[in-house]
Order: C-alpha cells, then sequence, then structure tokens
C-alpha cells in the first residue's frame, strides 16, 4: 500500500502483482496519481472495482459492502462441508480448549489448510475472528476436537454466507473499542485470554 498525501488531499494505491487500486478522498488527486502512474508503466482502466483478491465489492444507495461469499462457498465445497447443516455460532459456548487432549490427526495439513483459509476470511467476517484465532494456536499438532471445532466455524459460515462489512457513506467514522479478559483462562498456558472489540 502506498499513500500520497498532498496539501491535506489523499491518494492510496494498492498493488497486488500487477493489480492496482486506486482511491482517496480527492477526485482531483486520484486522476493525477493515475496519469502520473501511466506516464512509467502500461496501466489499463478497468473502472470500478468488483473483485480483488477474493473480496467482492458491492456499492449500494448505503453505502459501500464487502463479502467473500464466493471465496466462502468455494471454502465450504473445498473441504465437503457445502451441504452441512448450519449453526448459529462459529464457537460452543463457554467452550475450553486444550492442547493435548483428544486423538492425533492423520493429516494435519488438511487442518492447517483449512484454520489459514479461514483467517484469510476474516478479513470481512469479524463474527468468526474469535474462534479462528482460537483455532489458530493448535496448528503445530492439531487434535480431533480441535478439528471438529474448525467444522463448526464452517457450519457456522454455511449459515451466514453472505454476511460482510458494510462501510456507509457520509457517516462520521466514530471508532469505540471494548476489552475484557479472563483470568487463567487459557487451559494450557494459565494465562489470561483477552479479548476486544472495535465498532464504528
Amino acid at each position: 500500500m502506498f499513500v500520497k498525501a498532498n496539501g491535506g488531499k489523499l491518494a492510496i494505491v494498492l498493488e497486488y502483482v500487477d493489480d492496482l487500486i486506486i482511491t482517496g478522498d480527492d477526485v482531483e488527486e486520484i486522476c493525477q496519481t493515475k496519469e502520473n502512474l501511466s506516464v512509467r508503466f502500461e496501466m489499463k482502466e478497468l473502472g470500478q472495482p468488483k473483485h480483488f483478491l477474493g473480496l467482492e465489492v458491492d456499492r449500494t444507495h448505503e453505502g459501500i459492502f464487502l463479502c467473500q461469499q464466493k471465496y466462502a462457498k468455494d471454502l465450504l465445497k473445498k473441504f465437503r462441508m457445502l451441504e452441512c447443516k448450519p449453526i448459529s455460532t462459529p464457537m460452543e459456548p463457554n467452550a475450553k480448549m486444550c492442547e493435548h487432549e483428544g486423538k492425533d490427526l492423520k493429516d494435519a495439513t488438511m487442518y492447517r489448510q483449512l484454520v489459514c483459509s479461514l483467517l484469510y476470511l476474516t478479513l470481512t467476517r469479524p463474527d468468526i475472528s474469535y474462534a479462528v484465532g482460537v483455532m489458530s494456536r493448535y496448528m503445530q499438532n492439531p487434535k480431533k476436537p480441535h478439528l471438529e471445532a474448525v467444522r463448526r466455524i464452517l457450519r457456522h459460515v454455511k449459515g451466514t454466507i453472505d454476511y460482510g462489512l458494510l462501510y456507509k457513506k457520509g457517516e462520521d467514522c466514530k471508532l469505540v473499542g471494548y476489552c475484557d479478559a479472563d483470568y487463567a483462562g487459557d487451559h494450557d498456558t494459565r494465562k489470561s485470554t483477552t479479548g476486544y472489540v472495535f465498532m464504528h
């Protein structure tokens, strides 16, 4: 990501290999940035983005809606969970995971791929962030209960596949954060676990 600030005007360039998204808070500054780049590089204008790295961008009368519906569907299909029964929560309430409980998995690679795929899905799905974060602790030596917990996250994704983030237009962005911690909640290390949420 490259940021250009020019007298209070902002232009932002997001780059991935040979794909660019150019945005900012001033139309003239965005156009000037495009012109400057096109002098040095061969560029093709594709208009407003609809898809970028698995993200779907939908402009509505309310604002910009970001989701990963296709990515989530492909994920469910890849791990044979497309026909699973949906569930309302990504993690069992008061669930306590332990590092050494349960049988070893025959294929830990599949568990790691699944958790990494879910980590990417959290870009537009903060509702699964905590559960995915907990399950990512067991990547080194996952057990059967860990895999079952990850499959539960997929079942939640199935029932909420159209969830995403809506950035409303015309609203002031006021960021509010809350945090709390339990006491010695981690069963393996006896460390406290801090949880937090930010809303705008």
